[in-house]
């Protein structure tokens, strides 16, 4: 049976709502309290402070983000609605092809640890407005709009819970949908809202919102707000919005997109672009930056995040090297793959992601629970610090043997006594030359795309 028709009744309801009506429901959705119901040592963060739940993050590493929604019935990215002008009317007929007949909560996350990550991110909503979780807000939903008429989300977060990874949501607060989104900000302008709206009343249900995703699937390890680039200077109210997470999650870690809006407050920083350059933009422009972990994408296909369906992926160098640059500027990675409109995820991108985390299960004590290294990234390769930064008992350096084409130098300041290679205790041979340390690696015991040198530092022995 087609729910549109339903559905389209009780949109009439929702756009007619008062101010009064609108903040009453959110309010509501505050009744039953913190979140609870994830006891394993893995998602138990609810006890835990948010420096510690930062420490966790930054261990981490590696994430997975699976991209699903509406827009992926179309097959042309998560913005397809704006950039192909779609009116809201011809996208709500969407919602009779979304079933969702393949999609299994427990493989997603099973393909994550498979991958070497070691949390999972969905969009709970992206700006098109369409939730992948039951709301009482808006039945503009996977639950109560379309014939899968479940909510994804929570069977996510169970299986989560079952394998020990954490949870990580997305949420736009920017809204192509809502009528109160307005004034409009550079987007959605073709959505054939009408031209008013009452922002108080977008406040209320966005924050409510953030309220049912705070209390309905247990403890979550963190909530990335984006969006705000739309309308970079609205009152978004993030003072309530963060007050709502830190009561209801008070392990969750808070995600803000520095380059697009205001940085206070937030837990780390996260970006889309594919360039662990985005250390350096944070530097120079976010006050404090340095204290707060950050997470840079990285899409498995080859174009931007949430590319196109049958997009070519990326060979297994360019994923392993592009989180390991990542990792040298003390930048977490959040692998990006796009699932089929019936939920699934296709056998390439599988296999792929298979090849990385066998891969990290050989290199993955010199990667995870790392920090950036002292020794700055160069043509070679980077970095990692085992311990701290500052004072690491450890020093992983993680070479690419193809850029390997003249002796590695490295800085003075480190007098090292032994180089050996991970997982062999044959030593390396070092000599002192002119402006550092030259490491001899000879060609017959490197790795093909990742050759790992360990360094101990005699500064340790003092």
């Amino acid at each position: 049976m087609d729910p549109t028709p339903n559905y389209r009744r009780s949109l009439k309801v929702y756009r007619g709502m008062s101010l009064f009506s609108a903040l009453l429901v959110a309010a509501s959705i505050s009744i039953g309290g913190t979140a609870r119901g994830m006891q394993d040592s893995t998602s138990d963060v609810s006890s835990k402070p948010i420096g510690e739940a930062k420490r966790w993050f930054e261990d981490a590493r590696l994430g997975l983000h699976i991209h699903w929604g509406l827009d992926s019935l179309l097959g042309k990215g998560a913005s397809v609605m704006e950039r192909e002008k779609l009116p809201i009317e011809q996208y709500e007929k969407l919602l009779g092809r979304f079933t969702a007949t393949r999609f299994n909560a427990e493989s997603w996350v099973l393909l994550a640890k498979a991958a070497g990550a070691n949390y999972l991110s969905v969009d709970a909503k992206r700006p098109d407005g369409f939730c992948l979780f039951d709301s009482k807000l808006t039945p503009f939903d996977a639950t109560g709009a379309t014939p899968y008429a479940r909510d994804p989300l929570k069977d996510l977060a169970e299986a989560c819970r079952k394998h020990q990874i954490r949870l990580f949501l997305n949420y736009s607060v920017l809204d192509w949908h809502h009528p109160d989104y307005f004034p409009r900000g550079k987007t959605g302008r073709s959505a054939g809202r009408p031209d008013q709206g009452e922002w108080p009343r977008y406040l209320a249900y966005y924050q409510g919102q953030i309220r049912e995703l705070c209390t309905k699937y247990g403890e979550i390890g963190g909530i990335r707000l984006e969006g705000f680039w739309d309308r970079p200077d609205a009152d978004w109210d993030l003072a309530s919005t963060y007050r709502i997470i830190r009561e209801l999650q008070p392990g969750a870690l808070i995600g803000i997109d520095p380059r697009t809006h205001r940085f206070e407050g937030a837990d780390f920083w996260f970006s889309d672009q594919s360039s662990a350059g985005m250390a350096e933009l944070l530097v120079k422009n976010v006050e404090g930056r340095s204290s707060r972990p950050g997470e840079s994408g990285l899409p498995i296909a080859v174009s931007e995040n949430h590319a196109p369906r049958n997009a070519p992926l990326h060979p297994l160098v360019h994923l392993l090297r592009g989180l390991l640059d990542r990792a040298g500027e003390g930048t977490n990675t959040l692998l990006v793959v796009n699932a089929s409109p019936d939920g699934a995820i296709a056998a390439e991108p599988v296999e792929r992601l298979k090849e990385l985390g066998n891969r990290l299960k050989i290199i993955g004590p010199a990667f995870y629970k790392t920090r950036k290294g002292p020794i700055p990234p160069a043509s070679w390769g980077v970095s990692l610090a085992e311990g701290s930064s500052s004072r690491p008992t450890g020093i992983f350096l993680h070479v690419d043997p193809a850029k390997l084409k003249t002796p590695l130098v490295l800085p003075m300041g480190f007098e090292f006594f032994n180089a050996t290679l991970l997982g062999n205790e044959i030593p390396l041979m070092m000599k002192q030359v002119a402006g550092g340390f030259e490491l001899q690696i000879p060609e017959g015991v490197r790795t093909e795309i990742d050759t790992v040198v360990i360094l101990r530092p005699t500064m340790l022995d003092r």
